[in-house]
């Protein structure tokens, strides 16, 4: 997963503060905070080498500047390496 899309149900104006994203392996920093298409916020994050369990927290602000936090978490697990012989 290299992307989370948040998507609200009203324009943005962005984030406010620190978007706060958590591996397997502790804290990562988003390599990219941006709203799309008005009304989603697109976190975008270094590719992780890791199985385990992820979360994603922000606060987006609209165009009046009321605040809506927001999170998601999922899980990855990455394929099995194969030795072909």
């Amino acid at each position: 997963v290299r992307t989370i899309d948040f998507t609200f149900d009203e324009p943005l104006a962005g984030v406010s503060g620190l978007v706060a994203v958590t591996g397997p392996n502790g804290a990562i920093t988003p390599d990219g905070v941006a709203v799309v298409n008005g009304d989603t916020v697109r976190v975008t994050i270094p590719a992780v080498d890791a199985d385990g369990a992820f979360a994603v927290a922000l606060t987006a602000v609209d165009l009046v500047g009321n605040a809506t936090p927001a999170t998601a978490a999922f899980t990855q697990q990455l394929a099995a390496a194969r030795t072909l012989s």
